[in-house]
């Protein structure tokens, strides 16, 4: 299992209306954007905030502020969300969960 694989599984919801955002390390943007989360999901209905942390990752420090703060901005407003991804199955589950509109 990647993150390559996990973006590819995100990247699916585009054929289904989503607009996806991967904020790749490896893109000059990406580093202007550090502690940000590596990939943001936007529909109608939702909109969704996704770090992905495989074994070995570990939040940083400002990548755990952000989570705290988006995590707080949910209690108020159902459509916002924010999800850890350990794997795959996680990232699978997910893309289910959001196509079912059952988040």
């Amino acid at each position: 299992m990647s993150k390559k694989e996990i973006s590819k599984e995100f990247a699916r919801l585009r054929d289904f209306g989503f607009d996806v955002w991967n904020y790749n390390e490896k893109k000059p943007l990406r580093r202007a954007q550090s502690g940000f989360v590596d990939h943001h999901l936007m529909s109608y209905n939702y909109d969704v905030y996704i770090e992905v942390k495989l074994p070995g990752d570990k939040y940083r420090d400002r990548q755990e502020d952000l989570a705290k703060k988006i995590s707080h901005l949910s209690t108020t407003n159902k459509a916002i969300h924010y999800r850890l991804v350990r794997s795959l199955a996680d990232a699978k589950r997910l893309v289910d969960l959001l196509l079912e509109r059952k988040l």
